[in-house]
This record gives structure tokens, sequence and C-alpha cells, in this order.
């Protein structure tokens, strides 16, 4: 055998070693199982694991603690809820029972103060439908009993009944005036005394400033 054939013959020998070993080496998990670290826990530890599962009502009125306590989106979407229904501001802290100062300063340091009414569609002479849902929800009880009407407008009479009692007894206070003092930008300012303001109604404003030293 002269060293050419020697050397195809190793080299076939060790070509057909090499596919050899290509043919048996494992690629991959053949097994079609799927298993998660979960699956090896009791059902006492899983519980642990799970968080707190809390509920929400957005469909009827609530108080200022249940509001703090649902998350930032539910917040901004049910505020956005009452003001579709022209509720303004002091009607969203009047059945909160907060001032509206309260309610603004929340506003601006959790939602970075969105503005969520609109002065042409929200506050007072155009929150009929809040009304009707606040006092619908079963919240309101009317201060007295009236005689019995016919069973045709018995239902008119005691929606008419609650809404008196809302107007006269649970009415917001009114800003009728006032004097603060900010230090800061002017934009900034803006925003607070804005924040200070029903936009749904008319304020005479006078604007008196002055320049800080920059020294």
């Amino acid at each position: 055998m002269d060293e050419a054939q020697r050397v195809f013959n190793q080299t076939s020998f060790e070509r057909k070693r090499t596919g050899r070993g290509a043919s048996a080496r494992k690629n991959g998990v053949k097994s079609k199982k799927c298993t998660l670290p979960s699956d090896h826990l009791t059902a006492a530890e899983k519980r642990k694991l799970s968080g707190e599962c809390k509920m929400y009502d957005l469909s009827k009125p609530m108080k200022w603690d249940t509001f703090k306590l649902m998350p930032g989106d539910l917040q901004t979407e049910y505020i956005r809820k009452l003001a579709s229904m022209g509720a303004g501001r002091a009607d969203v802290c009047d059945m909160f029972g907060v001032r509206t100062v309260t309610y603004s300063e929340y506003m601006n340091k959790h939602h970075k103060g969105e503005k969520y009414f609109n002065r042409s569609t929200t506050g007072a002479g155009k929150n009929d439908d809040f009304v009707t849902w606040f006092v619908e929800s079963g919240d309101i009880k009317t201060a007295k009993t009236e005689p019995k009407e016919p069973a045709a407008n018995s239902e008119k009479n005691a929606t008419e009944d609650t809404v008196e009692y809302l107007d006269s007894r649970t009415a917001p206070p009114v800003l009728q005036s006032g004097s603060v003092t900010f230090d800061g930008l002017p934009e900034a300012v803006w925003s607070q005394i804005s924040n200070l303001l029903d936009l749904g109604e008319r304020y005479q404003i006078t604007v008196s400033f002055s320049l800080l030293s920059t020294l």
C-alpha cells in the first residue's frame, strides 16, 4: 500500500467516525414535559405568593378613604366617569367629604395635576346627571317623611324630595373671596391658583405681584 492509499483510508476512517458521533449526539431535551418551580410548592405556599384580591365598585359613590386605596388607573377612570356626568370638582369633593384643597394637593402629587374637568361641560347647572346618579345610588335619604301619594306619582315625589334635601343640606360651600401668596415660577403659581378655583364658576381676579431678589 503506497502513501497515497494510506492517507485516503485514514481520511475515510475519520469521516465515518465523525458521522457516527454526530448521529449519536442529543440536541436539546427530548422530553415533552414542561415543569415550573411552582409545581413543587404546596397549596399553602402558593397562596402566600398570591397578592391580596381587592374589588372596587366604580358604579357607586365612594368616600375619600376608599378612593385613595384604589390603583392610580382606577382613580383616573372614576374621576373621568364623574366628569362625564357633569360633576365639577366641588361636586366630587362634596361626595368624598373633603375640601377642594385636600383633593387638589392629592391629585397634584399622584396624578401630576392632570385636569379632568372641562369648564364648558362641568360645574354648577350642568351636573344634573351626576345629581340623579348620586341620589339613585341610595346613599341619600330624605330628611322627613311626606304623606303617601298615589302610586303614579310616588316615584316622582320621592326623587323631588331627595333632590331638594341634597341641594339644601349637602350643597358644597362656595368660594366667595380669598387672598393667597405663592413663591415660585409663574407656571407653577398659575397651576396652583387654578386648582383652588371651580372651573365652572366666574370670578373677579386681581393680580398683584413682586419680583423676588435674585441676589
